[in-house]
């Protein structure tokens, strides 16, 4: 039984959060966005009805920091254009060809959150490369 949450990458607290945005403005950065300097932006919120410590479902990481970078504009997540690395054609002609076909939907099924043990990972691309 699991008698707490951790996140892949847990906050790293207001005061480096903080600390991260003071070094920006001394830097001489006249503009700072995303800086999660609350705590609700420093963690994902409780979407889901059961909250308890076993069965709580949070917002994805990526909703997260979409909320920390709502000041620039909307973000639809679940808009694929929004996912597209947009990589020009030097850079697709440099990635395998096994890749080329497969890019976009594996960066945008990881970022997601979606696909989690269906085969959408690298391990899956290269059995793909591998196999034709």
């Amino acid at each position: 039984m699991r008698t707490s949450w951790s996140t892949l990458t847990p906050a790293r607290g207001l005061l480096n959060a903080f600390r991260d945005w003071l070094f920006f403005k001394l830097c001489g950065f006249k503009d700072i966005v995303g800086t999660p300097l609350s705590e609700d932006l420093q963690t994902c919120r409780k979407v889901g009805p059961d909250t308890s410590a076993e069965h709580r479902i949070e917002e994805r990481e990526c909703e997260r920091l979409a909320r920390c970078l709502q000041s620039l504009g909307p973000i639809d997540l679940d808009d694929p254009d929004m996912w597209d690395l947009r990589l020009t054609e030097s850079e697709l002609r440099a990635a395998p060809p096994c890749w080329r076909r497969e890019f976009r939907s594996l960066f945008r099924h990881n970022m997601r959150g979606q696909g989690h043990g269906k085969g959408l990972g690298l391990e899956a691309i290269g059995s793909r490369c591998s196999s034709g």
